[in-house]
């Protein structure tokens, strides 16, 4: 196949029309060239309007295109113009505009975009909506309008700008659907701009602003703006803008931005006039300022920041310069700005500022490092209101710190410096240093938050560092709001940090003046220095002098460890109440506190004792072998300090104890390195110039005695109580403590002897935390000598119950014993005990448990021998087994001083302590016995024989003689072979006797009734029969009761057991027995 043929026909079919095209371009170019084409009609025939996408159409009355060649060294133009162009839509103003002119880049066109070279436009009258959304759109244009791009996001601003524009006439009039009767408008009769490529810019412009609110009040006011641009050759040209007085946040609203977007603008609410001009460097068709300077007037209004304080401006006028920093560079940029400005604070005063501020940064338009210096100047102001016009971010740290603690006086000279910086452009720019000064007259100073103020002060506020403010105090004082005051005649604050969130504040206040103001002022809630050891004020007395330092962060809470403080103070005639401690009175020493130690000089009485020595309280690290804490103190103790530390009265007497005694502590806390400490207390009493006449021991002034001991922590924990030693005349003692856990849990006593009691002994105690509450005690004597402690002396008087006072009603005993589980047994060979009576081989035990007893025993050898067993029934909870048994009743009573005409009598006594069944009408106090052993009822019978009476009374002598066959215990001067017998029961605190006989063959009687322990009341009655013997037969044959006879008087014993009242029937010994009982 040929194809040649082929491929030149194809080419001839593509040229020709090719060729057709380039000719129809070439005429259509030669005709534009020659002048305008009016291609007005064609555009009609394509359709005469163009309908908007969100309503409304486009029209135009004339359009017209022409050509310009390359001439010059400008490119080639198509040139674009359109006349009397309107936009109609319904319900909607006309958008006219007279004339539009275009001149259009060729090879732009050619790449297929549209840009400008020029643009001219002439009487344009629009009207703008500023919708409900926020967005901006011509007036009819639907709410389907879409704004389409199509530019490409790597094309620079400066493509799109034109060479030449030229407007006229422009009226815009912007409409707000959220606020229907509000416009603003904006009118520029003028402006025009050329831009040649060596010469630069130039032109001029004049537009105006006119809507509510934008230069006073809601009144619609009218905003003027002016420039012109004057070419400077090289390139350079000169700016000048000018703008009448505006209040911009009320151009605010007709911005079409985000509200954050905004925040700039609605911060000054006062008018501002500008005075701008600078030297303008192009760089192609745009460039960059190389120097600005102007001048901004402000009147009367307020900066406002959201969440803080307005500041109120009278007027300022501020002038700043902005350029290169050296001439011959280009960069770092210099800003210089000087500042006069009149705020009023919030009593309407004027204060007047001058403010000069310099600073540099690296580039203008992407600025890495910035730095600016901030010099205010304030000649005179008032503290009470200085709030109102230090500016809120302004040193944030100080202003907070002086605004709210320095409340009242007058400030002279303040100066203030700030310093700013930043590493990452404008928005990272923060002060980083302050310097300034300032004086203070009749200042009233929060040193701390709820604590009363220094007041009347005289003050230099000074900065010694970056962030650091000093200010020195003189002759102020601090009143205790209870009428009396701490003078201050000198002092130091110290204020650091104030660029952080949060300050430290070092207060160094020389104090002086009576010492309830102080503690008024320690005790305050905020330092609560006296939390431990609570005092009133008050109540104390003494002065004070010294230097009170303390350091502590700014906010108002805060910890105690973050707390530091430290004083020196001279004390005297200190006088003081603390719980615990009682009155501290008569003080005097020195205290002191510094970083390492605190230590306390001097002496004081408090409960009684005069106590002198020292502390010492080491603050540094713990060091093996360092000292860490030391407190040496001694104390003379006579017979007033002995009754202070808890001492018997019947001991701590002038008759008993005579002299004093010498009391010394040391307590040592020495560091073993890694957190490890010991301590060792040593206690020593000298008794030698004390003189002891005690009933138990007796030792003449200058007898060697004396007490000591020592205990030791470590890490402090309790490991031992160690070489407890009591020496002197008839006394001894050695003890060690039994140290469990870190507590003492008992002791052990390997020898004791007061006077003649000798033996050892151990006894045990549960550790705290222990829920078994355990205690035992083993006492083994050789000699236990009790007549010390046995009865009272002759002379000693007795408490009496107030008159008036009354009985309690009847209730059962609360229980005397102790609390917890306890097992004590004692063994003693020998007791001496009464007036010189002995018994050997005494055996007790007694086991109770939550104040139950649960066993007792008590077993007498010789020479009465005597048993008591209580002991526990098999198989019957909570139920007893009572037995007592004494060989001579009347001796054993002798013995204990009780009775000493009973001789003989061979008591035995049995019964049992039994639990009452739940239910019924029985009270909760008549389940137990109520004496205190929480034990059940007692049922049990007693009874006595041979018992004898020595020296009887008359009437039983009287009843002898009626007794013919034992007249022979007249001689004897006895009343014989008495039997008692007797049935009763012990519930509830009552004694109940059911059948209580005791009679001889001469005389005989019977008694019921109860006993009330709980109001000691007597309720008992029964008879009296004389001839016993007789009188008991015949009554039996003539019905009369069990234990008396047909011959008997009836009686009654009632009343108190001080003051019993006996009641005797004697006619009832004339009735017959049988009748008797209507007498009882």
């Amino acid at each position: 196949m040929n194809w040649q043929p082929m491929v030149r026909r194809v080419a001839f079919g593509l040229l020709i029309p090719f060729v057709g095209v380039l000719l129809a371009v070439a005429l259509l170019l030669g005709r534009l060239a020659q002048g305008p084409l009016d291609v007005t009609g064609l555009s009609h025939r394509w359709g005469g309007a163009l309908t908007h996408i969100g309503g409304g159409t486009l029209q135009w009355e004339r359009m017209t295109l022409a050509w310009q060649p390359q001439k010059g060294g400008h490119s080639s133009k198509l040139l674009l113009q359109l006349d009397n162009i309107r936009f109609i839509a319904p319900s909607a103003p006309i958008q006219h505009i007279e004339h539009v002119g275009f001149t259009f880049k060729l090879a732009s066109l050619l790449r297929g975009t549209v840009r400008a070279r020029s643009l001219e436009v002439q009487g344009v009258n629009v009207t703008l909506i500023k919708t409900l959304q926020g967005r901006v759109q011509v007036a009819g244009m639907g709410r389907n309008a879409r704004t389409h791009h199509r530019f490409g996001g790597d094309e620079s601003f400066a493509s799109l700008v034109p060479y030449h524009m030229d407007v006229r006439d422009l009226h815009l009039t912007m409409l707000d659907e959220a606020q229907p009767d509000a416009s603003l408008v904006m009118s520029m009769p003028e402006m025009q701009a050329d831009y040649e490529p060596q010469s630069g810019w130039r032109g001029q412009f004049a537009f105006s602003l006119q809507g509510p609110g934008l230069v006073d009040g809601t009144e619609r006011g009218t905003v003027q703006i002016k420039g012109d641009i004057a070419p400077e050759g090289s390139g350079k040209s000169h700016w000048h803008f000018t703008l009448s007085p505006m209040r911009l946040p009320a151009l605010a609203p007709w911005i079409p931005v985000a509200n954050e977007q905004k925040k700039g603008l609605l911060v000054a609410n006062l008018p501002l006039a500008f005075q701008l001009e600078g030297q303008f460097q192009q760089r192609g068709v745009l460039g960059a300022f190389e120097t600005l300077s102007g001048t901004v007037d402000a009147g009367a209004g307020e900066v406002i920041r959201p969440g803080k304080m307005p500041f109120r401006v009278s007027s300022a006028r501020s002038h700043f310069t902005f350029g290169p920093a050296h001439a011959d560079k280009p960069e770092p940029w210099a800003l210089a700005l000087h500042t006069d400005l009149t705020a009023l604070d919030s009593h309407e005063i004027p204060v007047p500022f001058v403010i000069d501020a310099h600073g540099e940064m690296d580039h203008l338009q992407h600025a890495h490092n910035v730095s600016l210096t901030v010099d205010g100047k304030v000649a005179a102001f008032d503290f009470a209101t200085l709030a109102s016009v230090w500016p809120e971010g302004a040193a944030r740290g100080a202003r907070r710190w002086m605004t709210t603690n320095m409340t009242a006086g007058r400030g002279d000279h303040l100066r203030l410096i700030l310093y700013f910086s930043s590493t990452t452009g404008l928005a990272g720019l923060d002060v980083h240093a302050l310097d300034g000064d300032l004086i203070g007259h009749g200042l009233n100073v929060t040193w701390l938050d709820n604590m009363p103020q220094v007041t009347g002060e005289y003050a230099h506020a000074h900065f010694i560092g970056p962030e650091t403010l000093q200010i020195d105090l003189q002759h102020g004082h601090i009143a205790d709001g209870k009428g009396g005051m701490v003078l201050l005649p000198s002092g130091r604050i110290i204020l650091s940090d104030l660029l952080h969130h949060e300050q430290m504040g070092e207060f160094s206040l020389g104090m002086e003046g009576k010492l309830p103001p102080f503690l008024y002022i320690l005790s305050a809630p905020r330092l609560n220095l006296l939390a431990r050891h609570p005092v009133d004020p008050a109540t104390t007395q003494g002065e004070m002098k010294g230097t009170f330092t303390i350091k502590l962060p700014l906010k108002k809470h805060f910890s105690m460890k973050e707390l530091q403080f430290g004083a020196a103070f001279d004390i005297r005639d200190i006088g003081i109440a603390m719980p615990g401690i009682d009155h501290v009175q008569q003080g005097w020493g020195r205290l002191s506190i510094n970083e390492t130690s605190l230590t306390i000089k001097g002496g004081a009485v408090f409960r009684g004792l005069t106590v002198a020595g020292s502390v010492f309280d080491s603050f540094q690290s713990n060091v093996a072998g360092r000292l860490l804490l030391k407190a040496d103190l001694t104390a003379p103790l006579g017979v007033a300090e002995f009754r202070t530390l808890g001492v018997p009265a019947s001991i701590a007497q002038p008759s008993v104890l005579k002299g004093k005694a010498q009391s010394h502590v040391v307590y040592e806390q020495y560091g073993l390195g890694n957190k490890h400490k010991r301590t060792t207390a040593h206690l020593q009493l000298d008794l030698t110039p004390l003189a002891v006449t005690a009933s138990f021991w007796q030792k003449p002034a200058g007898a060697d005695a004396g007490l000591t001991g020592t205990i030791l922590w470590e890490n402090g924990q309790l490991i031992g109580l160690d070489d407890v030693q009591v020496h002197g005349p008839q006394i001894a003692l050695k003890a060690e403590g039994r140290v469990r856990q870190g507590q003492v849990g008992g002791v052990h006593l390997t020898h004791f002897q007061l006077g003649r009691t000798e033996g050892n002994a151990v006894l045990d105690w549960p550790l705290k935390g222990d829920l078994t509450a355990r205690y035992q005690a083993n006492i083994q004597a050789e000699l236990l000598d009790l007549t010390p402690w046995w009865g009272k002396k002759k002379g000693q008087p007795v408490a009496k119950p107030p008159a008036g006072a009354g009985k309690s009603p009847s209730k059962s005993r609360t229980s005397f014993l102790p609390a917890g589980t306890w097992k004590v047994s004692l063994e003693a060979n020998k007791v001496l005990y009464g007036k010189e009576k002995t018994a050997s081989h005494v055996i007790v035990r007694a086991q109770w448990t939550a104040y139950h007893v649960t066993e007792l025993a008590l077993h007498v050898r010789q020479p009465n021998p005597l048993a008591f067993d209580l002991t526990p029934i098999p198989g019957q909870e909570g139920a007893y087994d009572v037995k007592f048994t004494v060989a001579d009743f009347g001796a054993w009573l002798a013995s204990l001083g009780i009775y000493q005409q009973f001789t003989g009598g061979a008591v035995d006594l049995e019964g049992r302590c039994q639990p009452v069944a739940s239910g019924g009408s029985v009270t909760e106090a008549e389940r137990t016995m109520g004496v205190g052993l929480g034990l059940p009822p007692f049922t049990g019978r007693l009874k006595i024989d041979n018992l004898a009476l020595e020296h009887p009374p008359t009437p039983l002598v009287v009843a002898t003689l009626a007794a013919p066959l034992h007249w022979g215990q007249i001689s004897r001067d006895r009343f014989e072979d008495v039997q008692i017998r007797a049935a009763f029961h012990v519930a509830g605190n009552r004694l109940d006797v059911e059948d209580g006989r005791a009679s001889n063959a001469i005389f005989g009687g019977t008694i019921k009734g109860q006993v009330d322990l709980g109001q000691e009341m007597l309720h008992m009655q029964g008879t009296l029969s004389p001839f016993f013997g007789v009188n008991q037969a015949a009554g039996s044959v003539f019905g009369a009761k069990k234990g008396s006879g047909a011959m008997a008087v009836t009686y009654k014993l009632e009343g108190s057991f001080a003051k019993p009242a006996l009641h005797v029937n004697y006619l009832s010994a004339f009735v017959p027995a049988i009748l008797r009982r209507l007498f009882e």
